[in-house]
């Protein structure tokens, strides 16, 4: 009588699979099991371990080192000669109405506007320079006139009662050198002269910035789309903390703007460290709590992180829960008591180390071989 022949056995085939989750350099092995084009058999050898098939919300990530710091940098020039009497400290903020530093004793006030100030403002001039000065003076509560563009005599009654109440020459004009226009509320954040030198007309006195902190970071152009303007991201602190943010400006393009220096504006820059074209991007601190966090450390590298993309109430699973089909795809080993059988899946998002599947069987709350 001829020798039976064994039957085949049906023991799943070992695969060396790699999962990248979200271009990350991570792989997760995983085992496979020929299923051929029959249903998968039910199997009394159960994994070691188990997980359970949650339905949540997935979110692809990106990150990229940042530096904390303060946006807008301008340089401060001075107009008038004499003697430096007065000059803020480093770190000092300075707002509408303030002295921002003295010549001879004589205040040199700041302003906001986006215009410099380059002649004497007084009865009879016209322009958007007076403009600006009368948008000041209403602020500042010195009205009494109708604001636009012409200095008009109620103007010059206006700056009589300002340069009175602030201790300054009583003319009814606004001299050269009297005001500075900045954008808005300015940290000194340089110092270029110190008091009892010279002044000099045309000299530059300091360097200011925002008083905000932001954070200045770049990706590659390829990942622009992550950097939309006002989408909502998180800065991860020195100290591990987080703080929320928006993405106030990405540039890109041509040529490289400033340097890496934390007050640069985000400019258009050319290359990367590996050559690859890259954005620039500021990112804007969320609210008053988020700068006082990030207060103490001006200056520090940080970790900006973008949500690259979002699925919403999906089922998922652990990614080491995947088997690799030794005929293509994957599947998932679901565990009913104490036996459990191979079922395919269609996977989707792959994120924090799960991934989004479905499939015939696979529900929230259903328990899923974790191979070890």
């Amino acid at each position: 009588m001829g020798r039976r022949s064994q039957p085949r056995s049906r023991r799943p085939l070992l695969v060396a699979v790699a999962v990248v989750v979200a271009g990350a350099a991570v792989a997760v092995a995983v085992v496979g099991i020929r299923t051929g084009n029959r249903a998968p058999a039910p199997s009394r050898k159960l994994a070691v371990a188990t997980a359970v098939v949650t339905r949540q919300t997935l979110t692809q990530t990106a990150t990229a080192p940042g530096t904390l710091g303060f946006a807008h940098p301008v340089q401060v020039s001075n107009r008038l000669a004499g003697t430096y009497t007065a000059l803020p400290a480093v770190g000092a903020t300075v707002a509408r109405g303030q002295r921002l530093f003295a010549v001879d004793d004589r205040p040199v006030t700041l302003l906001y506007g986006l215009l410099p100030a380059y002649r004497e403002l007084k009865a009879g001039v016209v322009g958007d320079d007076v403009l600006e000065l009368e948008q000041n003076l209403a602020g500042l509560g010195y009205g009494g006139f109708t604001v636009d563009s012409t200095f008009s005599a109620k103007t010059g009654a206006a700056v009589r009662r300002w340069q009175k109440d602030t201790g300054q020459e009583v003319t009814g004009a606004v001299a050269l050198g009297q005001v500075v226009f900045l954008p808005g509320p300015s940290r000194v954040s340089d110092e270029k002269v110190s008091t009892g030198d010279a002044a000099v007309a045309g000299q530059q006195v300091m360097a200011a910035t925002d008083t905000t902190r932001t954070v200045r970071t770049q990706l590659k152009l390829a990942d622009k789309p992550l950097a939309v303007p006002g989408s909502r991201i998180k800065v991860t602190l020195p100290d591990g903390s987080t703080v929320p943010a928006t993405v106030a400006m990405a540039a890109s393009g041509s040529a490289a703007g400033g340097g890496t220096g934390t007050g640069a504006d985000p400019g258009e820059a050319d290359a990367g460290p590996a050559g690859d074209p890259t954005v620039q991007v500021l990112v804007a601190l969320s609210g008053a709590g988020a700068q006082r966090a990030a207060a103490p450390f001006d200056g520090a590298g940080v970790e900006v992180t973008f949500t690259a993309l979002v699925h919403r109430n999906v089922l998922a699973v652990p990614v080491e829960a995947l088997v690799a089909l030794a005929d293509g795809g994957y599947g998932l080993q679901v565990v009913d008591g104490t036996t459990s059988t191979y079922v395919p899946v269609t996977t989707g998002m792959f994120a924090s180390g799960k991934v989004e599947v479905s499939g015939p069987g696979i529900r929230a709350g259903s328990r899923v071989g974790v191979p070890q």
